[in-house]
């Protein structure tokens, strides 16, 4: 039986509800270091693309353990706004995000930054899942600081 064109539009509206909340959930598990539920989200061959557009870290495992080791020590709020979310098949798409995140690399807070950006995602949707599969950072401003822990 073929989807009649209203279905298709309601598919369509899921898929992109559903993809807002994957990237929220993906916020939500790092900014709370809920590391265990983080590798849902990412398909088996995950890029994570640095703002040069060069791969920064390959594959499923090594993108998290990327993530646990760079953002387990200190604090850090990432959020992301105006999505431009924009389908190329029935399985994949694309989204653009706007980006502020502020990091704390230690646990004194003494080293870190704030940024404003971009996000730039690949999204696939596997078993009747919506992933991330491939994940850009560009940063057009950063803050840094580096204070006296005194």
């Amino acid at each position: 039986m073929e989807e009649t064109d209203l279905e298709k539009r309601i598919r369509r509206l899921e898929d992109r509800e559903a993809i807002k909340e994957l990237k929220a959930r993906y916020w939500y598990c790092i900014e709370r270091k809920l590391w265990n539920e983080l590798p849902d989200l990412f398909t088996e061959d995950n890029i994570h693309y640095k703002g040069d557009g060069s791969i920064g870290v390959q594959g499923k495992k090594e993108v998290v353990k990327y993530l646990v080791d760079l953002l387990t020590p200190g604090r850090n709020v990432h959020q992301g706004h105006n999505p431009i979310i924009e389908f190329t098949s029935d399985t994949t798409a694309t989204g653009k995000w706007d980006l502020n995140d502020y990091n704390e690399f230690d646990a004194k807070a003494i080293k870190g930054f704030e940024g404003w950006g971009a996000y730039e995602d690949e999204y696939v949707k596997e078993d009747g899942k919506w992933k991330i599969k491939t994940w850009l950072t560009m940063h057009s401003r950063i803050e840094r600081f580096d204070r006296d822990p005194q």
